[in-house]
């Protein structure tokens, strides 16, 4: 009975179903990294603290947690309807993150009511949404880098850029459509058609979130260590006219987000 009447709430409104996965790159001064994450039934968000940061022993990690907890606050404390406007989320958490130290960030808002889905990216993190029709998966969109210049990304924070400039989507969602969220150790190491090709695998009737983050962790991390790997990293830093050869290790995280719709009926 008690099962019935929970999965009766759940269909009141649209909602997340998530999960996440990380490992931290070598040599860090916090031995779990320095990414950050929120989820909620309405949030997804993943923020790359900026590991510069570590030359003058300041720990990246307290400011992209304390701005990943920020997105949360903002969104209970923010009225209807600023609270689904994914730029007043960013600009209310990072006005509110105090702590010295910069990041990247991403984040998804899903609409309670309509099928809609509001996002913000500033900096290198970002995020993919799939759609599964049939037996194929569809890549719906990808969000948009903000980068100064080649390993120079946006970012929030000490010394940091306007959350204003980063950049805000609104998209149709429908039902089961899957979002996956990264940061640049995962954007660095695995091409587009590896991402795609894993969710693919992972989509079947019932969706294993945590399953997919894992195997795009474990992808990303075995491919940022090999030196003979044609990496994405490596590609971008030819065009920019420097020499890298392989991977690049660094913290590596993924959200993955499941979209559920309300019940129709």
């Amino acid at each position: 009975m008690l099962t019935k009447l929970i999965r009766n709430f759940s269909q009141l409104k649209n909602y997340f179903k998530s999960a996440q996965h990380g490992v931290p790159g070598p040599e860090k001064i916090n031995k779990l990294g320095e990414d950050a994450y929120f989820t909620s039934p309405e949030i997804i968000s993943i923020a790359d603290g900026v590991g510069g940061w570590t030359t003058i022993g300041i720990d990246p990690s307290k400011y992209s947690w304390e701005l990943m907890n920020n997105v949360g606050k903002a969104f209970e404390a923010l009225p209807e309807p600023q609270k689904y406007n994914a730029r007043d989320i960013l600009v209310e958490a990072a006005k509110n993150s105090k702590e010295i130290g910069s990041s990247t960030c991403a984040l998804a808002i899903l609409d309670k009511d309509e099928p809609k889905l509001y996002t913000a990216n500033i900096g290198d993190s970002g995020f993919i949404i799939y759609r599964k029709k049939d037996e194929n998966i569809t890549l719906v969109a990808k969000s948009k880098e903000v980068t100064h210049d080649f390993n120079f990304p946006f970012q929030l924070g000490t010394n940091g850029d306007d959350p204003n400039k980063a950049s805000f989507e609104t998209f149709e969602v429908q039902d089961k459509d899957i979002i996956i969220m990264y940061t640049d150790g995962v954007g660095d190491n695995l091409h587009e058609e590896q991402i795609t090709g894993i969710v693919s695998l992972s989509m079947n009737a019932e969706v294993n979130l945590k399953e997919i983050a894992e195997k795009l962790v474990k992808l990303a991390y075995e491919q940022s260590n090999n030196r003979m790997f044609k990496s994405p990293f490596m590609i971008n830093a030819m065009k920019a006219r420097m020499i890298w050869y392989g991977g690049k290790p660094d913290d590596i995280t993924v959200v993955c987000g499941e979209v559920n719709l309300k019940s129709n009926e």
